[in-house]
């Protein structure tokens, strides 16, 4: 696959020497981002978008030898690496947890105004 990738790169960015060896490793990495997480998945699909015409297989699995992140990155690594989703299903995995994590809470803590918790942890009877 690298010889395929390495001329069509060189062509789009003007015909000159390719500065990047294809014949390399392929290392994806996703840092951390929270909610912001979610553009670095677009931009890997805007990039996926574009290898299309070149190679057939265009999992991001298959395209990178090794995929890794941190804190919400590293879950988008699973996701694409060892699950093997595609990225629009990783996106939208990542909405969905997304809105799990940070949908709207009670507004009512279990704590009092002294740090105690206003609730035990052990049953009583």
């Amino acid at each position: 696959m690298g010889q395929v990738l390495a001329p069509t790169l060189t062509k789009e960015q003007g015909g000159g020497p390719n500065p990047v060896d294809a014949t390399g490793p392929r290392l994806l990495s996703l840092d951390d981002g929270g909610v912001r997480g979610l553009s670095t998945l677009y931009i890997l699909k805007g990039l996926i978008a574009k290898l299309k015409p070149v190679t057939s297989n265009c999992q991001p699995s298959f395209l990178f030898g090794l995929i890794r992140g941190t804190s919400t990155g590293g879950l988008n690594a699973i996701m694409l690496g060892r699950l093997e989703m595609d990225v629009d299903e990783c996106i939208l995995a990542c909405h969905k947890f997304m809105k799990a994590v940070f949908e709207e809470k009670s507004s009512w803590l279990p704590v009092n105004w002294f740090g105690r918790t206003t609730y035990s942890l052990i049953q009583t009877g």
